[in-house]
């Protein structure tokens, strides 16, 4: 198993994070893989991109700083690309999801904090629309590469998977169960910045799921009645 030669890909910028969860994992104290920590980077996607230059393996796996991976995680990989091997595949991951009419359905097995999370378990691996960012999975060989102009560190994922759907590969969801300790938000400011890119990059694959929202139609529309309605408010409070 261990011929499949695999480097590990990791923007870093928190050290504490770095040792309590990916350090402690048993693919890096091995010494059996390639780790390459980006640091410096206030761009995840150019992180991602300069190691994926310089990566000595064949296999890439980008992920997390607050990840673990468990002692079986490098076997379940290999057992997953294994029975994937007659597809051509462009994106693996953890945790993926499809658009089934208007609710997103989940695929994958992992930890998120104190949580378990099963999506699909049983059908895994999955052919899904789009991967979360926690951990993704590419062969280098491959001319894909991370959206450097998305702003912030959302949405990467997804975007590199509806390039490899654009390219005519495939994405999967594997059973390759890990955990996740994250204090992240799909609420923030910079979330919906990164949405409204998506939206308008890929406006002719509306709508689209990820793992945190649907990427639909019409937002503007919304934005400009929800403007008119607060002004609107705040005139009718106003007393002179």
């Amino acid at each position: 198993m261990d011929k499949i030669r695999i480097s590990f890909i990791v923007a870093a910028n928190n050290d504490m994070i770095l040792g309590e969860n990916l350090l402690r994992s048993s693919a890096f104290l091995s010494g059996k893989y390639q780790f390459i920590f980006q640091r410096g980077y206030h761009n995840v996607p150019k992180a991602y991109n300069d190691a994926w230059d310089k990566a000595e393996a064949d296999l890439l796996v980008f992920l997390h700083q607050d990840v673990f991976l468990p002692d079986e995680w490098v076997e379940n990989l290999i057992h997953s690309i294994k029975i994937l091997d007659k597809e051509s595949w462009g994106v693996l991951g953890v945790a993926g999801v499809t658009l089934a009419g208007d609710v997103q359905e989940y695929f994958g097995h992992i930890r998120q904090n104190e949580w378990e999370w099963e999506g699909n378990l049983g059908r895994l691996p999955a052919r899904v629309d789009t991967l979360d960012e926690l951990l993704l999975i590419a062969k280098r060989e491959l001319s894909l590469r991370f959206d450097e102009k998305i702003p912030m560190a959302h949405f990467y994922g997804a975007d590199l998977c509806l390039q490899a759907s654009s390219c005519g590969f495939l994405c999967f969801a594997i059973e390759a169960y890990c955990h996740h300790n994250t204090i992240g938000s799909a609420n923030s400011n910079s979330f919906r910045l990164a949405e409204d890119y998506m939206r308008k990059k890929w406006k002719d694959r509306l709508p689209f799921a990820t793992t945190c929202v649907i990427v639909k139609k019409g937002l503007l529309k919304h934005k400009i009645h929800q403007m008119l309605i607060d002004f609107l408010r705040r005139r009718s409070d106003f007393r002179p």
